[in-house]
């Protein structure tokens, strides 16, 4: 037996990933265990699930991956600094103890935390995990793989061609040039916590104008190749540890929003202005790679291809059929496909959203009785009760099966609610997620029905299976899911991948004649989605839902 555990972290999204003979059989972010958002320690929990949940002890495994190579991570920190020394002499510092304190002596790590032997482990390029994850768990067995991120050891953008199971690289840019930091610079810019907040931009950006077209062009230089080259007289992220723009972004932009600030109609055309810088860079690599390899499909990760709004556009404008994102962009993503590299794994096309740890009924039940908390058995009539509660404007807390790998719930740590009142978005907001009240929420749709309530393009399922792209609204019958822009981040249910799910959208479209509901994480502002039974027990107490449905339990405020 052939098992291959594949690790990520020391810098965000920490998580682990089991192959088994070829096949993956558990991810897990450490953040769904630690309750810490965006964990980046040592996913030693996750990993822990991982062989849990199969059956296996950490003896049994064959090959042990980290998802990039820290040698060549400080090679780069080393280069930098010294290129742009002595304004650099302070990131240098932190960046040599932060190298030196973990990031560096990896594999001593995981020898030192898992208790194997040091000839197991090894080493996959930052990258390359991130395109086996794209291309490995994809549906094309020939396509074009784009990855876009902040910075892996050097690359920040690489272009891959895939068949029969192999990636060829094609070619990269190295940092500092990254449409990812980009990206960042201005969420900071705009008051947003980085690495967390340019979900937030991307919101915004509907809301603005993107007037400031010529100033972008003045800091980000786009080739028609998809190239592009970022003036560092305007960036300080490369030699400064605490600041990421130089007084010129202040004096081309105005003044940067403090955290918490009012937002302003400039804030939001800024950041209608740096979406649409990213969008058509976007589009330039999608045709400098439709060029390249002929393919008729297109494979993203990395941090930018969760940029729904962005992948929307390439499925009306580029070159492209059809279109993959791997659901976990971000690093999470990158263990499973470290692994899937070292384990020679076959492309498999990854279909149900769940790779976490599941909700147990008995377990959950026990939990309930224990803690004393009155609650309901629904037994296999909980998807209909949970309806009838949607239809009549309650907001239902959703915990059912193996949790998601990755940043969207998909129905199975979710916040439910009717998408029919537009008045729900900002209760929401409001009450049960306590955040920005601009922010949308995303629509869950039976599959079949989705045609009738948006404007689909030829290619795209596969996004709209993980809620990975946006697409026009058609009806009026989901204005609690529709953006200000009147696209929505769509998530097709299949009944075949989520049977209970599948079976709720279609109790409550025979209710109310709409198949569809408003789906958000279940999770507070600043929290990570819930995982167990007590956590969203917790949480539940703590916001404004009626009512909460752990498998076939169901909690009620009465």
């Amino acid at each position: 037996m052939s098992a291959v555990l594949g690790l990520s972290g020391y810098f965000h999204d920490s998580a682990a990933a089991l192959v088994i003979d070829g096949q993956l059989v558990a991810a897990a972010q450490e953040e769904r265990f630690s309750r810490r958002k965006n964990d980046a320690s040592f996913p030693i929990r996750a990993t822990r699930w991982c062989l849990e949940s199969a059956g296996l002890s950490l003896g049994d495994l064959t090959t042990v991956v980290w998802h990039e190579k820290p040698l060549l991570k400080l090679e780069r920190v080393l280069l930098t600094s010294l290129r742009t020394w002595p304004r650099s002499s302070t990131t240098f510092r932190r960046s040599m103890v932060s190298m030196f304190g973990d990031k560096l002596w990896v594999k001593s790590h995981i020898v030192e935390q898992l208790g194997v032997d040091s000839s197991i482990v090894r080493f996959s390029d930052h990258h390359a995990s991130h395109a086996a994850a794209a291309y490995l768990c994809g549906p094309f067995e020939d396509a074009a793989v784009l990855c876009l991120d902040g910075v892996g050891e050097w690359a920040t953008t690489s272009r891959w061609k895939a068949s029969d199971g192999a990636l060829e690289p094609l070619g990269e840019q190295h940092f500092p040039h990254s449409l990812g930091l980009l990206y960042s610079v201005f969420t900071a810019f705009l008051g947003f916590r980085v690495n967390e907040g340019e979900y937030k931009v991307m919101g915004l950006a509907a809301f603005g104008e993107p007037r400031f077209g010529e100033e972008i062009a003045k800091v980000f230089r786009l080739h028609d190749d998809g190239s592009f080259e970022l003036d560092m007289d305007y960036f300080c992220f490369h030699r400064e540890p605490d600041r990421s723009y130089t007084s010129k972004l202040e004096e081309l932009f105005g003044p940067p929003r403090a955290p918490g600030a009012p937002l302003e109609q400039v804030h939001k055309d800024i950041a209608a202005s740096i979406q649409r810088a990213c969008e058509e860079t976007m589009l330039k690599l999608a045709a400098r790679l439709h060029q390249e390899t002929g393919a008729s499909s297109l494979c993203l990760a990395g941090g930018v291809a969760l940029n729904s709004v962005g992948i929307g556009r390439l499925l009306r404008e580029s070159p492209f059929d059809d279109v993959f994102v791997q659901p976990a962009a971000g690093d999470a993503g990158s263990a499973v496909g470290a692994a899937l590299l070292a384990a020679g794994a076959p492309r498999t096309a990854i279909a149900r959203p769940g790779w976490g740890q599941s909700i147990d009924a008995d377990s959950a039940g026990a939990y309930l009785r224990d803690g004393g908390i009155a609650h309901t058995d629904h037994g296999d009539g909980i998807a209909a009760e949970v309806a009838r509660r949607l239809s009549e404007g309650q907001v239902v807390g959703w915990m059912q099966g193996a949790f998601e790998l990755g940043p969207r719930a998909l129905g199975h740590r979710s916040i439910l609610c009717d998408p029919r009142k537009p008045e729900d978005k900002d209760r929401l907001n409001n009450k049960v997620k306590f955040r920005e009240p601009f922010r949308p929420f995303a629509p869950s749709v039976l599959a079949e029905a989705s045609p009738d309530l948006f404007e689909l393009p030829s290619g795209g399922a596969w996004t709209r299976r993980f809620m990975t792209s946006c697409a026009p609204v058609k009806s009026d019958d989901i204005a609690a899911a529709t953006h200000v822009d009147g696209t929505a981040r769509l998530q097709e249910v299949h009944a075949d991948t989520q049977p209970l799910y599948a079976e709720l959208l279609r109790e409550f479209g025979e209710r109310t004649g709409v198949p569809c509901l408003v789906n958000t994480s279940f999770n507070l502002a600043g929290e990570p989605i819930v995982n167990t039974p007590a956590d969203g027990y917790g949480t539940f107490l703590r916001c404004g839902m009626d009512a909460l449905a752990i498998g076939p339990y169901l909690v009620t405020r009465d």
